[in-house]
């Protein structure tokens, strides 16, 4: 046997021998302690058991022309995130750690989207109403509404700079872990600790992380790398919640400066 080693990752790897398969999984594995500041108090991660999540930069969600912008909603915010998530990522995979995008993209026939999704009604406050108007509200050239999988609205924004080895999860709620493989990917590489950017900040973003944080994960949101268009009052309150609930506010400047001195 060439190599006696089974399993994608080292942390999750058995080991087959002639008489014996070790599921120990006991390979030597050397923890890369990283001080972040955050609040409520500084943390401690792991390096080695670290990913992190970057929820929803997407046309649909950041690009003239998406679904939000054609709503009337300023994308702006959204794209101001792009130069502040490439360092972040640039900076976390020189160090080994995963970047996850996480995106919505939900079945052209919207099977997978019931009608409790505020797009049916939200958006549509008069005249044409329900998911054949939404299906029909299409950029021409690009698809639909609804971040169908394959269409433009579900593809990234451009100005993201993705990389060989990037993970990429599809979603259809607003938390990233409901019927997904999020998790099981996740725990697949050992991970640990998730850090979260992206849009919404107190919508998908904070959905993902309260889950996360449900299953067992350490959630940390970086407080410059998430943005969204509710009013300041539910920014306060989501950060409230992170911090008082869910896990700690810290800042893509708190990780640089982690790793400068890790």
């Amino acid at each position: 046997m060439s190599d006696p080693r089974i399993g994608a990752h080292p942390s999750s790897r058995w080991v087959v021998g002639d008489s014996a398969v070790d599921l120990t999984r006991s390979e030597a594995r050397e923890v890369t302690r990283v001080r972040l500041a955050a609040e409520p108090r500084d943390v401690v991660v792991d390096l080695g058991r670290t990913a992190v999540v970057v929820v929803d930069m997407q046309n649909d969600f950041c690009a003239d022309g998406g679904f939000l912008h054609r709503a009337g909603v300023d994308c702006g915010p959204a794209r101001a995130l792009i130069e502040p998530i490439n360092a972040l990522n640039e900076a976390l995979r020189a160090r080994g750690v995963p970047v996850i995008w996480l995106n919505w993209a939900v079945r052209g026939d919207r099977l997978n989207m019931p009608p409790s999704m505020p797009d049916l009604h939200r958006y549509y406050p008069g005249g044409q109403r329900g998911a054949d108007a939404a299906v029909e509200a299409v950029i021409p050239g690009k698809g639909g509404w609804g971040a169908f999988e394959g269409s433009w609205g579900a593809e990234l924004v451009d100005g993201l700079l993705v990389r060989e080895g990037d993970l990429h999860v599809r979603k259809n709620r607003f938390s990233g872990f409901f019927q997904t493989e999020l998790d099981s990917v996740l725990r697949g590489m050992d991970v640990r600790t998730l850090l979260f950017a992206g849009v919404a900040m107190d919508i998908c973003v904070l959905a993902t992380l309260q889950d996360a944080m449900f299953l067992g994960y350490d959630a940390v949101m970086l407080r410059d790398c998430v943005a969204t268009n509710s009013p300041e009052f539910c920014v306060q309150a989501a950060g409230w919640q992170v911090t008082q609930l869910y896990g700690f506010m810290s800042s893509a400047a708190a990780v640089r400066e982690g790793l400068a001195s890790a």
